[in-house]
């Protein structure tokens, strides 16, 4: 007896729902990633406190743009992800420009613990 496939059935369990439901609880790597995501993003603080001891605001936020493309370069290239389009290229380097540069540098200098 089958009132909606989604709300009840009766007999046995749908493989589609059972698959689904499997879907929905997290895996062991899906954990293990967010657990070095947070590390890796909390750690950036204190780093960038220490290294604004010896660098200005500018070099600090160069390295760490040159550490983030050449890791996702690799993994880009590790998953043959195409290149965007042409077209896409400017606006890609406005924001880039706009976000990363003025807001992140601006609130470099304004870290505190």
């Amino acid at each position: 007896m089958t009132l909606s496939s989604s709300i009840y059935y009766a007999g046995k369990p749908n493989p589609i729902q059972v698959s689904r439901q499997q879907e929905k609880s997290p895996k062991g790597l899906t954990i293990f990633a967010i657990i070095v995501c947070v590390i890796l993003w909390a750690s950036a603080f204190p780093a960038i406190r220490v290294a604004l001891n010896g660098y200005t605001p500018t070099e600090v936020a160069f390295l760490r743009y040159i550490v983030a493309s050449v890791v996702m370069t690799v993994y880009a290239i590790a998953r043959r992800m195409p290149l965007p389009r042409v077209s896409d290229w400017s606006a890609i380097a406005v924001l880039q420009i706009t976000f990363y540069f003025f807001c992140y540098l601006t609130h470099q200098l304004k870290i505190s613990f």
